[in-house]
């Protein structure tokens, strides 16, 4: 295993600055910029609608922080080191009229969104849980912290910072496509579910619903990953009774198919190459991970023909209304 001490720390959420109009002196500047702005972000007052946390929700953060190193590090990823005040759980009620009007705008894409990842911000937000599922709470996470660590990089256009790559999700400015985008979200959900198979039985406050829903779904040894159950949770009624709920994976099903299809036709033509199509997958995360897509691209092309890379970045791209590009999260909405 990869010493966790070697692995180099980015000062920021981003690694580089691109643009051929843009010289090393203002590159090296941005850079700076948002490394002073990361090192600053925890003395910031909090915002007035932040729910206080539990002590349950912090250990699950900090767990998840103390593996992501680790985890990351299997695929080529720089550790930033970040803090549970770097999630925000806010309270809709407490908004404003204003603020409720910009967050209907900005979710109106995606109204099964829970939160998102902001990288300008470089910041974590939460508005809402699908349940009060522990697992699932900490898997989704687990996925905006894996938005976090994953490559990132800035361009500067009209004299505004916005981001141009975030893992292998690309914006170009006035472009009506974010390429690849949803392939980065589906990556990254798929890398939430393999570090909670790994890690959440590790974390105190979760290890005893981690080792129930591991046992139960080894029972199905057959099941593609997201047909397995996520969560078997017991809450108390109103009446006094206890209730089970079993769930399913609901974050991104069918692109989680429609990505375990891409890679099983990739694995089927290089089997004298992979042993297994998990390998298939490590590619894709190691593209996430450090931003070099090139691999990954070769690839595709070698095993799907001519042309299938952009027949694929065509399929897993977004197309945004009115071909603005703007700064967007990891769920598809827009941050502010």
């Amino acid at each position: 295993m990869q010493n966790i001490e070697n692995i180099s720390q980015r000062e920021s959420a981003f690694s580089k600055v691109v643009g051929d109009n843009i010289t090393t002196e203002r590159k090296k500047e941005i850079l700076k910029e948002m490394a002073d702005k990361f090192e600053k972000r925890l003395a910031l007052e909090r915002p007035y609608c932040e729910k206080i946390k539990t002590k349950e929700e912090i250990e699950v953060i900090e767990g998840i922080n103390k593996y992501l190193p680790e985890f990351i590090a299997q695929y080529g990823g720089a550790y930033l080191p970040t803090d549970q005040q770097d999630i925000y759980f806010l309270d809709g009620a407490k908004f404003t009229r204003k603020e409720k009007k910009i967050l209907a705008q900005t979710m109106k894409k995606r109204e099964d969104a829970v939160g998102f990842y902001s990288p300008m911000n470089q910041e974590i937000v939460f508005l809402k849980w699908y349940n009060e599922h522990p697992l699932e709470k900490a898997r989704l996470i687990a996925h905006e912290l894996l938005h976090f660590q994953s490559f990132q990089a800035l361009t500067e256009h009209n004299n505004n910072l916005r981001t141009r790559q975030m893992g292998i999700s690309f914006e170009t400015p006035g472009a009506s496509n974010s390429f690849f985008a949803d392939l980065n979200e589906t990556v990254t959900e798929w890398l939430a579910i393999l570090f909670a198979k790994r890690y959440f039985k590790k974390i105190d406050c979760l290890r005893e619903e981690a080792i129930e829903l591991e046992t139960f779904n080894a029972k199905f040894p057959d099941e593609k990953i997201y047909d397995e159950v996520a969560s078997i949770y017991r809450k108390k009624t109103e009446g006094g009774q206890w209730k089970t709920e079993v769930i399913s994976y609901r974050s991104h099903p069918e692109s989680l198919k429609k990505l375990d299809n891409l890679m099983n036709k990739i694995y089927q033509k290089n089997k004298e190459r992979f042993q297994t199509q998990g390998d298939v997958f490590n590619i894709f995360a190691r593209a996430a991970m450090t931003g070099d897509i090139s691999e990954m691209a070769k690839l595709i092309e070698v095993s799907l023909g001519k042309g299938a890379f952009k027949k694929v970045a065509k399929e897993f791209s977004v197309t945004h209304e009115n071909n603005e590009t703007q700064d967007r999260d990891s769920s598809g909405v827009t941050s502010e």
